[in-house]
């Protein structure tokens, strides 16, 4: 099994470095939407066209992308492209067989001279779900009233 990332659609009210602290502001979170690190990797290099900033302290960090291992948050121009992006890998998946069949990373065994790449397998159905729930929390983030709040694995 996979590590899963996980997707909430949050109140702008809510402060991003100190969310699931204060149990009262739980109720106003939506999601999660689950994405297996598997998908993410394959995703990734599309994933770096996002501006996403890392909850500190002080305020953010801006980076590319999403950190894989920690908190990212997503505002309304964020939201704006991966909704467009999501929507796209959606598009092209649901042509996909029942499974959807993916070539993983290169694997090397030790001790065996040649490696291979990983075969990725997800039901296509439980990827393009989770991909319309992501589109539709983006939709949200994009009025303003909230932001995407991402936590890696």
């Amino acid at each position: 099994m996979s590590l899963m990332h996980e997707f909430f659609l949050v109140p702008n009210e809510i402060d991003a470095f100190n969310l699931f602290i204060d149990v009262k502001e739980r109720e106003a979170i939506q999601g999660p939407v689950f994405l297996p690190d598997d998908l993410i990797s394959y995703l990734n290099d599309t994933l770096l066209w996002i501006p996403g900033k890392v909850p500190v302290r002080t305020g953010y960090i801006e980076i590319d992308g999403l950190n894989r291992y920690d908190v990212t948050v997503f505002d309304q121009l964020a939201a704006s492209k991966l909704m467009r992006i999501i929507s796209s890998w959606k598009h092209l998946f649901s042509y996909s067989d029942d499974m959807l069949e993916l070539t993983g990373g290169y694997c090397l065994e030790v001790g065996v001279a040649n490696g291979e790449y990983e075969k990725l397998s997800f039901p296509k159905h439980k990827v393009v779900t989770s991909f319309e729930q992501l589109v539709r929390m983006g939709e949200a983030v994009t009025r303003g009233d909230h932001y995407l709040y991402h936590c890696g694995i």
